[in-house]
């Protein structure tokens, strides 16, 4: 068994483990909401993580399974992952995104503490919703296309 299919092999087993966690999240999500209705706390935040772990294993099972049968596409997707240029240029993105996710989690905790102040709205309801999505998908945007900005400079 070579390097390559033990890294392979590895990759497999994770999506496999997974999307077990995540189907198991999410099971267990429907059978405590169906069992105690008055639960203390919103049951569909488990079954929202199982949902995202339960993805993130069917990505890996969708991009590392088919190599295990083909030679020639297990060393083109090891070459891939282990490029130096490539490993750099996801450190450059994922240093970008992280510093502009710092900045909104700055400008939020100076929006929280001018609200409590009552210079400004307090962040709470749909406010705070839309705050947290641009927290979120602002940064993936950002690594994305440094990424893709990246790839075509290079």
């Amino acid at each position: 068994m070579t390097d390559r299919t033990t890294w392979l092999r590895t990759r497999v087993r994770a999506g496999w483990l997974l999307l077990a966690c995540g189907i198991l999240a999410f099971a267990a999500s429907l059978v405590l909401a169906r069992a105690n209705p008055d639960f203390p706390w919103n049951l569909r935040i488990l079954g929202g993580v199982g949902m995202v772990v339960g993805g993130l294993g069917v990505g890996l099972l969708v991009r590392y399974r088919p190599a295990m049968s083909n030679g020639e596409v297990a060393r083109r997707l090891v070459v891939e992952e282990r490029d130096e240029r490539g490993v750099q240029i996801r450190q450059r993105a994922g240093q970008r995104a992280y510093w502009v996710s710092a900045i909104l989690i700055y400008v939020g905790l100076m929006w929280a503490s001018f609200a409590s102040n009552g210079d400004l709205p307090a962040l709470e309801g749909d406010l705070l919703w839309n705050c947290l999505v641009i927290a979120f998908l602002v940064p993936l945007f950002v690594y994305l296309g440094s990424v893709i900005a990246d790839e075509r400079r290079t």
